[in-house]
């Protein structure tokens, strides 16, 4: 089934024996995250990806010279499809590698997790770290295909289906006031039906196209795809949590500075708080003022010392505001 496709790329919803067919085709190089390849041996009989651990840790300058070593000496050339199959950090690198080797390649990205397959995998943003700075070494590349497969999300816990629903939850606050509503009549048990949650995917991709479509390199318009985002990675690595946790938790910090700025209409503003805790999106989370302000300083976002946040003024209206650097960190302070 098609979800989007252009002169670019194609993304569609694929079932596991077109994965394999697609992993064992001739002149690829795959790039796996290990515990898939434990998960389903059977797909990867036969085939030597390269593999990695889905730790941010291993979005790392070392990890990429040695992919890049490990393609040289096999031979790769240019013509070679490089396929990503994994999570968010899986499809991060391999568009890297795409991106970079030899001046670029093909690029095949399938997504298996659902914060991969709403986010990680749409739009060409990819990224190395530089601890604990997420994301500072990156490029642009629209893979030439997205493969969706939602039976990948029959092995995720409740929890890593959370992390993805964040990401929907982003979409939906800041853009799609219809995807809102309809997420507000789900119960968590309605979303893991299949029905559900391929709408959920095909809603929230489109979606983040079309936003991408307007600004591809990320100069204007496209950062309200930065919606949570700047807590997020700056409690992210060194508090110790997942992508997705961080990133509702960026969401509430910026709906609660909205608020305290007297920005966001109050009834959205109950609107999405009541949300969150019907999602199981809402914490108790404390952040550590230090480290914040050390990793906020070097925030990739900050131009002219000022950070630029993305407040909310009501469910699918956004406010592009600008805060010093200092004034940013005193109000997180005064929230947590």
């Amino acid at each position: 089934m098609l979800i989007y496709h252009d002169k670019h790329s194609t993304v569609k919803f694929s079932e596991i024996d077109d994965i394999t067919n697609v992993l064992n085709q001739n002149n690829t190089f795959i790039i796996a995250d290990d515990l898939l390849t434990k998960l389903y041996p059977e797909i990867f009989l036969r085939l030597k990806p390269f593999i990695i651990t889905s730790l941010e840790n291993n979005k790392s300058l070392d990890n990429y010279s040695s992919c890049i070593n490990q393609m040289l000496d096999i031979g790769i050339e240019r013509n070679v499809n490089v396929i990503g199959i994994g999570g968010g950090i899986v499809c991060d690198f391999a568009g890297f590698i795409a991106s970079t080797y030899k001046r670029g390649t093909q690029l095949t990205l399938i997504p298996t997790t659902l914060l991969a397959q709403v986010d990680a995998s749409i739009g060409g943003k990819n990224g190395l770290n530089c601890i604990p700075y997420k994301n500072v070494i990156g490029c642009f590349k629209i893979p030439d295909k997205t493969l969706i497969c939602t039976d990948f999300l029959k092995t995720l816990t409740n929890k890593q289906i959370y992390e993805g629903i964040a990401e929907v939850l982003k979409i939906a606050i800041i853009y799609d006031i219809n995807l809102f509503n309809y997420l507000s009549k789900l119960s968590f048990d309605e979303i893991l039906k299949q029905d559900t949650i391929k709408k959920l995917i095909n809603t929230s991709i489109n979606s983040k196209i079309k936003i991408v479509n307007q600004d591809f390199y990320d100069s204007g318009f496209r950062n309200i795809l930065n919606f949570g985002h700047t807590f997020a990675h700056a409690i992210e690595i060194e508090h110790n949590l997942s992508h997705g946790d961080a990133v509702a938790i960026g969401i509430m910090t910026s709906v609660n500075i909205s608020k305290k700025l007297n920005i966001v209409d109050p009834q959205d503003y109950n609107k999405i708080t009541k949300l969150l805790e019907t999602l199981k999106l809402s914490s108790d989370f404390k952040a550590d003022p230090s480290i914040v302000s050390a990793v906020l300083e070097n925030d990739k976002k900050i131009n002219n010392g000022k950070i630029r946040e993305i407040l909310i003024e009501g469910i699918g209206k956004h406010k592009f505001y600008n805060f010093e650097v200092d004034e940013y960190i005193r109000l997180i302070n005064d929230l947590y």
